[in-house]
């Protein structure tokens, strides 16, 4: 009985596979659409387990699964799925400047949104520096495949192709894909580090500081003369509540560390003389005579002092401190160069970042008071007084630069103005044309944290902060550091 039945199914599944004329009418077709469809189906699930016999299309005598199988049979030929369609997720892909030798990948996404399997039976490139990940592959329905187009430009200039994607979609066979990019030259990346030697065979690291934008000024007040100055002509700026701006500067070189005793000397030495014979001997370059005089001269310049050699020169005039940049075939940095060796194109407060220095171990400054005792004390672990350069490691900026709070403030190449700002240049602000005065950044180890300040307690040793003195005087805790430009 089962067996007649299989032969029952099996010849009326081949009867409804047949091709009919289109006047013959499908004995699944219930209703007298000329198609079998959904309509047809509901009558037939309502017929299911029943006798009746225009139900019965394999005429075993009940409406069961074989009846099913026969009725899906019949409503896949009057209704086929939907054939392959291709779908592209792009009709450009545009790469850009790639370096030559370089690789640049993009992604192209083809979907399949029949509901047959689409074949894509082959994928070409115009010009040979643009490849595809894959050739040939099926998608099924509804389904999708990713291919990685790489472009590898092997010249400079500019490149076009087409990338054309052949299926089996039977209404649009090939689909194309416009390619774009262009090859450059690499630029050769800068050095991070380089060392000058000086005529004296000396030698000094720069660390590079990368062009770009970044923040100068401040939005705190500051309290200049908190900068703590022993020299007469010094004249700190009145304190401004907002000077904050974005500027540029094209990349440049600085000294890692503030010039030593030792440097300084072996200038002397080999140039023979303290002083600029244009200007004349009444603007020495550093003070070889008082209490605090750090150089000597006996049948040569020497450092004053056991052990002081690689402390920062002080009491050095500007003329001084350009002469020697001068000398190494640098400069002084401007104070916009000084300001971002410092604080980074985001504008930290201090070179470590924008924490507040109260514990020794950022910088050689004077430090903030200790009340714990009653009378004011200095906080313990600060020196009060000048040390070796670089000694603090922690208190560097982001570029490796050190020292540039501590230790010894610093001259720049600037004239000084209260008022710059307000007219400067944004791109490579050089400092006014002329002035009374030099520019001076940076604090030092006489310069206090003081939770008695004026202002904020903060902004004592703020790299915002600038002051100014004549450029022929002197500061025991005033030195420099040089820059240089980048050559192409």
């Amino acid at each position: 009985m089962k067996l007649r039945a299989l032969v029952n199914l099996s010849a009326l599944i081949a009867i409804l596979f047949i091709p009919q004329s289109a006047s013959s009418q499908s004995p699944a077709d219930f209703n007298g659409s000329d198609k079998v469809d959904f309509a047809d189906f509901l009558l037939f699930a309502g017929a299911f387990g029943s006798s009746e016999a225009q139900f019965d299309l394999s005429g075993n005598g009940v409406v069961d699964f074989a009846d099913l199988v026969a009725f899906s049979a019949a409503f896949l030929v009057d209704n086929p799925p939907p054939p392959a369609d291709i779908t592209i997720s792009t009709t450009n892909l545009a790469f850009g400047d790639v370096e030559t030798g370089q690789s640049s990948i993009l992604v192209v996404t083809i979907t399949n949104s029949g509901g047959t399997e689409l074949s894509v039976t082959g994928i070409t490139l115009s010009d040979d520096q643009f490849t595809a990940s894959a050739g040939t592959f099926t998608v099924g329905a509804g389904g999708r495949e990713d291919v990685s187009i790489t472009y590898t430009p092997g010249a400079e200039g500019s490149h076009a192709g087409t990338l054309t994607v052949a299926s089996s979609d039977e209404d649009e066979g090939s689909v194309d894909i416009a390619l774009s990019g262009s090859g450059i030259v690499p630029v050769p990346s800068l050095p991070t580090s380089i060392t000058v030697t000086t005529p004296a065979g000396s030698s000094h690291q720069m660390r590079l500081v990368p062009e770009g934008d970044f923040i100068m000024g401040t939005n705190k007040r500051i309290d200049v003369p908190d900068l703590f100055e022993e020299d007469s002509t010094f004249v700190g700026a009145p304190p401004i509540g907002d000077d904050q701006r974005t500027n540029f500067l094209a990349a440049f070189y600085i000294n890692q560390l503030e010039v030593t005793g030792d440097n300084f000397v072996r200038f002397l030495n080999d140039i023979g003389r303290n002083f600029d014979p244009d200007i004349g001997q009444l603007s020495p370059f550093v003070s070889i005579s008082g209490p605090n005089a750090p150089v000597e001269f006996v049948t040569s310049f020497g450092v004053i002092g056991t052990g002081r050699s690689g402390y920062p020169i002080t009491s050095v005039s500007w003329y001084g401190a350009d002469a020697y940049c001068k000398w190494i075939g640098g400069r002084l940095p401007t104070e916009a160069e000084w300001e971002k060796a410092s604080r980074g194109p985001d504008g930290n407060d201090y070179p470590w970042g924008s924490t507040h220095a109260e514990s020794s171990i950022y910088a050689n400054i004077f430090g903030p008071f200790d009340r714990s005792g009653g009378t004011p004390q200095q906080a313990p672990g600060f020196l009060q007084d000048l040390t070796n350069v670089g000694s603090y490691r922690r208190g560097e900026s982001e570029y490796g630069v050190r020292d540039l709070e501590g230790n010894a403030s610093e001259w720049v190449n600037d004239w000084f103005s209260a008022e710059y700002f307000r007219v400067s240049p944004r791109e490579n602000p050089p400092g006014p044309l002329t002035g009374q005065a030099k520019t001076i950044k940076g604090s030092s180890y006489l310069s206090s944290v003081n939770p008695f300040h004026p202002f904020d307690q903060e902004n004592g040793i703020l790299s915002a902060a600038r002051g100014s003195a004549a450029p022929a005087s002197f500061a025991v805790d005033r030195g420099f550091r040089c820059a240089q430009d980048v050559v192409e």
